[in-house]
């Protein structure tokens, strides 16, 4: 068993409005995409806190059932994913806590154990180069600093920090959901998995 030393963060506030339909309640294999983004971190997290605030009444029946998740609601979500993701990271006790937004469902567990066993501050997983989620941040003050600053998304405070790059050979890392096509997409792949 991994010692849950980490924490997580899962951001499923905004309207989803290019995928034409609330995505957090979205299924895959009868799970919703929330439900499967919080079984793929849960072995590895002492404490997950879901980021909501469109249908966060909706949000928080899914959510109910697991002993080790919070809400967080963030009341400007309508300015966007930063807010959330800064409302979810204010949230963190621990220094160490993955990072996922809620529309990448298919990371396995694997990817959670590698990155928890590679050494650095920030952790990105990559799959033929290309990076995704989740992430681990290690930094104590990462907290702070994303309060302090101005940066505008976390891919401009994360290229602004020295990370490691992690190979892990799982594209689950790389779906994520924003048309409709694309969750075709994602039903496919989920179901040839």
């Amino acid at each position: 068993m991994v010692d849950l030393m980490a924490e997580g963060v899962i951001i499923a506030a905004g309207y989803s409005s290019r995928a034409e339909g609330w995505k957090p309640g979205f299924r895959l294999g009868g799970k919703t995409l929330i439900d499967h983004c919080i079984e793929g971190m849960y072995p590895f997290c002492s404490r997950i806190v879901v980021v909501g605030g469109y249908r966060f009444t909706a949000l928080a029946r899914i959510v109910e059932k697991y002993e080790r998740v919070e809400l967080c609601y963030n009341r400007h979500f309508e300015a966007g994913m930063f807010s959330s993701v800064v409302a979810g990271f204010q949230q963190m006790r621990k220094p160490g806590f993955f990072y996922l937004p809620g529309d990448v469902p298919l990371v396995s567990q694997g990817v959670y154990a590698k990155l928890l066993q590679a050494k650095g501050e920030i952790v990105i997983p990559a799959v033929r180069g290309m990076t995704g989620h989740p992430v681990l941040f290690r930094q104590t003050d990462v907290k702070k600093t994303l309060r302090a600053f101005s940066y505008q998304s976390l891919r401009e405070y994360i290229n602004s920090q020295p990370h490691t790059i992690v190979d892990v050979h799982d594209p689950g890392i790389l779906s994520d959901l924003d048309t409709p096509e694309d969750y075709r997409q994602m039903l496919k792949r989920f179901e040839s998995r």
